[in-house]
């Protein structure tokens, strides 16, 4: 792993719990609205939305801690490439 895969790791972990807690409502409301019966595809949604909307105030806290170790990760395999 190098550092940029690490920070594009970072970004899409960390900022996808954010982006999918937002367009929650927006996919949900033309559903609440006509009362047309929910896919299976987005009642799966739904619990991936639920679970980001609860967890994410936890990820941003300890996004610090996730964000140290996987640099840490990538200068550990990166430099350890180098030397061969």
């Amino acid at each position: 792993m190098n550092f940029r895969n690490a920070a594009i790791l970072c970004l899409v972990l960390i900022g996808g719990m954010f982006a999918v807690s937002f367009a929650g409502p927006a996919v949900l409301r033309p559903y609440a609205e006509s009362g047309a019966e929910i896919p299976s595809y987005v009642r799966g949604f739904i619990g991936v939305y639920l679970f980001c909307s609860s967890f994410k105030w936890i990820a941003a806290v300890t996004a610090f801690p996730i964000i140290g170790a996987l640099f840490t990760f990538a200068a550990l395999t990166t430099y350890g490439r180098a030397r061969k």
